[in-house]
């Protein structure tokens, strides 16, 4: 029989006794306390008086000397909420660490706003923290000194987490000082609140954070060599466990280290398992999560090559949409998006089928043989596909339905130049083949991508690079894409879920004034270029005269282009006379300011009498002609005063008044008001 110390006269008593036999004092005495909420009740009491609820199912708590908590059977939860409230430090311990669990989760919150490489430093000392600190408490035989060191870790890794929540991190250490018999207790909460947030953090890192981890380590290793791959699949790895990585995103990067590296991996491979299981037991069962809006994060493109680049450059390239006006377009949901004769086509298909189950093997092409049917006798040869790889690319990584699919043949076959043969494993799709250089000289950029931690919105820029001259590239156009990176049959693919050549505004992105001619000239052949900010937003956009081909002069005017800072281009309506007729140049520039506002301005005609000045600007964010274009013979600005010179003939000779012009800023046009002389 066990011997204890009465709190009141100090005597050695017995602790199976109820009074004390010095003192008379009370050692043990019955408490109610509420089934609902865990609160006390007051003897007698009908109704809890901190939630309201019906007494009901009770929970009775056989107290032992002040500090000290018996637990009777089902009341564990209720006793761990009102330890004792019999002083002050310990009423107060319970809502303590309720707000110690609530700044955890919000410095969860902060943390995942962090950088990637802050959070994986952080976390990774906070997690290690933690584990030290529930490990020394759960031990049974625990010391003074040994809990003042948890204390201590506690309060460094909550710190860690979340610098502004001292006092909170402080309030969580003084809990802890508790009865020596209640140490077990509060230990066992502290860790179930830990692993909570350690298991968030998990599902976290698995769904966005380890995959970004994951690619990186495979791109820096096919870029610059397997040193510097195995740094950054180290660093994947410790922010992996740094914020909870659990199972599902740590087995991804492991397999994927074996799969991409040498066999001298192996040693991060087996330290990475020990950690894992160290961070992720026990599981404790999570409480429901508050459904949130999602949150939109810039990433680094570098994060996503190159294998993101591979993925859009082969789709860029072949692809085609059955819309002859919008030639990348593509959606899962449209049932007519030109994907399966984009794949199964005479020039390439617009996938590389070396990524995906089955291999490269998946597409062959015959060179000057005749298909087995004997139908394309007018190719250089035919290509051969196999049909369940296909498929299985289509409904994948295209999200294309099965019936959608069936569909796509049924069409590919009413069109004459395809057919089918086999089934199952035998399933074979015939198209001709017709060689070409296609793509050999074309480059992508990935200029942006910003992720919800589901998909990823990635915005593209396509390039020409010529082969004879490296260094030089051309800017040919801009496309935006949704894209995710899924596990399939235990391996992770880029899948694409939209396509597009309209870039979102809210990206941000414009085009440089090289970019901005780059792109005109996919429009034609440029007489006049002026690049300004017209628009008055801070970013250059530009006016050209396109000018025909095959004239005569070679300076004839075919169309008046407008081009957007995003690469947006409008043919400008045009009323004045100005196409067909010759463009004048000039030395002085094609830009005309007044007011705050730009104008672009040129003379067309012939020189001396013969010419006339067209003026076009920008009118909520729209290229329009003024109304005096063509009208007028220059336009010039001195002392304040804007004016043009006029062809007077009625003297039976030539005269060149001057004529003064009005400008109304609402409408934003000029009018010809009184003669200056």
């Amino acid at each position: 029989m066990a011997m204890i110390q009465c709190p009141y006269c100090g005597k050695q008593v017995s602790e199976e006794d109820n009074v004390c036999m010095y003192c008379g004092k009370k050692l043990k005495y019955q408490r109610r306390f509420c089934g609902k909420c865990g609160a006390p009740l007051e003897a007698g009491a009908a109704f809890c008086t901190n939630c309201g609820k019906p007494v009901g199912e009770t929970v009775t708590v056989a107290e032992q000397l002040p500090g000290t908590v018996v637990v009777s059977a089902g009341g564990e939860q209720a006793a761990r909420r009102q330890i004792m409230d019999n002083t002050e430090p310990q009423q107060q311990a319970v809502q303590q660490m309720a707000d110690y669990r609530d700044q955890t989760e919000t410095a969860q919150q902060v943390m995942d706003r962090q950088p990637a490489r802050q959070q994986a430093e952080q976390a990774a000392d906070y997690q290690q923290q933690a584990q030290n600190a529930r490990q020394a408490m759960e031990q049974p035989d625990q010391t003074a000194r040994q809990a003042a060191d948890y204390r201590q870790q506690v309060q460094n890794a909550h710190e860690t987490m979340n610098p502004s929540g001292q006092q909170t991190a402080q309030q969580a250490a003084d809990y802890q000082h508790m009865s020596e018999v209640g140490k077990e207790t509060v230990a066992q909460e502290a860790g179930k609140h830990i692993s909570r947030s350690a298991t968030a953090g998990a599902r976290r890192a698995a769904k966005l954070g380890l995959e970004t981890g994951k690619i990186a380590a495979k791109g820096a290793t096919r870029s610059v060599g397997n040193m510097i791959g195995l740094k950054i699949a180290a660093v994947a790895t410790a922010a992996t466990i740094a914020t909870g990585g659990a199972t599902a995103g740590g087995v991804a990067l492991v397999q994927h280290i074996v799969e991409s590296n040498s066999e001298s991996n192996t040693a991060i491979v087996e330290e990475y398992e020990d950690s894992a299981s160290a961070v992720t037991e026990p599981v404790i069962e999570e409480e429901p999560a508050i459904e949130a809006e999602p949150v939109i994060e810039e990433i680094d493109p570098v994060l996503l090559e190159p294998e993101l680049g591979d993925f859009l450059w082969s789709f860029h390239v072949f692809y085609a949409s059955n819309d002859p006006n919008a030639r990348y377009a593509f959606d899962a949901d449209d049932p007519d998006s030109g994907i399966f004769r984009s794949i199964v086509q005479d020039i390439a298909p617009c996938v590389d089928f070396a990524l995906y189950p089955g291999g490269k093997e998946g597409w062959t092409t015959h060179e000057f043989e005749l298909d087995p049917r004997g139908w394309f006798t007018d190719s250089v040869g035919y290509s051969e596909y196999n049909g369940q790889q296909v498929n299985w690319i289509l409904e994948r990584i295209f999200h294309v339905p099965q019936e959608r699919i069936e569909q796509f043949v049924r069409e590919a076959e009413a069109e004459g130049d395809f057919y089918r043969t086999g089934e199952g494993r035998d399933l074979t799709y015939y198209t001709r083949f017709m060689p070409s250089g296609l793509g050999m000289e074309d480059e992508i950029r990935i200029d942006s991508v910003k992720t919800d931690g589901e998909k990823y919105y990635v915005v593209y820029s396509h390039w020409y690079v010529s082969l004879d001259a490296p260094s030089q590239s051309t800017f040919l156009d801009r496309c935006y894409t949704v894209l995710a990176r899924e596990e399939i049959d235990g391996k992770y693919y880029w899948t694409m879920y939209y396509h597009s050549s309209d870039v979102p505004k809210e990206f941000g992105l414009t085009l440089s004034e090289g970019e901005l001619f780059d792109a005109m000239q996919q429009n034609g052949p440029i007489g006049i270029w002026c690049c300004e900010d017209f628009n008055g937003d801070g970013k250059k956009e530009a006016f050209a005269v396109i000018k025909e081909e095959d004239s005569p002069t070679n300076n004839i005017v075919e169309r008046i282009c407008y081009i957007n800072s995003f690469g947006e281009i409008t043919q400008v309506y045009s009323d004045s006379g100005v196409i067909g007729r010759d463009y004048l140049e000039s030395s002085d520039g094609y830009c005309f300011e007044y007011g705050g506002y730009r104008f672009f301005t040129f003379n067309f005609g012939i020189h001396a009498t013969g010419y006339f000045t067209a003026l076009f600007g920008i009118r909520d964010n729209d290229p329009y002609e003024l109304e005096v274009s063509g009208l007028m013979k220059g336009l010039y600005y001195e002392d304040g005063i804007v004016y043009t010179i006029e062809d007077d003939y009625s003297a039976g000779y030539h005269q060149f008044p001057k004529r003064e012009l009005l400008f109304d800023s609402e409408t934003l046009e000029f009018y010809k008001g009184g003669r200056l002389d």
